[in-house]
């Protein structure tokens, strides 16, 4: 994902006739960049007003609410204690309940859906956007 700043341009470029009310709105086309690429890589927007981007491929869990993955884990991908990419979370949870596969070829919805039940029930949701 580290691309050169050229490689932006296009989505990061005003839309051609479009006018801010007053600095309110942006005549961008591209306002929010949800980015959940492993490791995140901040996007450097200084002059470009109202645009924001948010790491999106990141689980918490309350360190109030469940004894599951208390601590740092992805402390060198920069994460916060109670933060895991779901990559790795998924790797912990096989190993948790015996599940064993080599997770590579076809995406399975199900066993995703089930995947994703288990960490919820061990505690893990979405880490939330933060409030504007």
């Amino acid at each position: 994902k580290q691309l050169a700043p050229r490689k932006y341009n296009k989505a990061l470029a005003p839309t051609r006739g479009a006018a801010s009310k007053k600095g309110e709105l942006t005549p961008y086309k591209c306002r929010l960049i949800l980015d959940y690429t492993v490791p995140y890589t901040p996007i450097d927007l200084r002059g470009i007003p109202n645009i924001q981007h948010h790491q999106i491929a990141v689980l918490e869990t309350s360190h109030n609410e469940s004894n599951f993955l208390k601590g740092h884990y992805d402390v060198g991908f920069g994460l916060e204690q109670h933060e895991i990419y779901p990559c790795h979370a998924g790797c912990i949870i096989n190993t948790v309940i015996g599940r064993e596969t080599d997770e590579v070829g076809e995406i399975c919805v199900d066993d995703m859906m089930k995947m994703w039940k288990r960490g919820k029930e061990l505690g893990l949701r979405n880490k939330p956007l933060p409030k504007a």
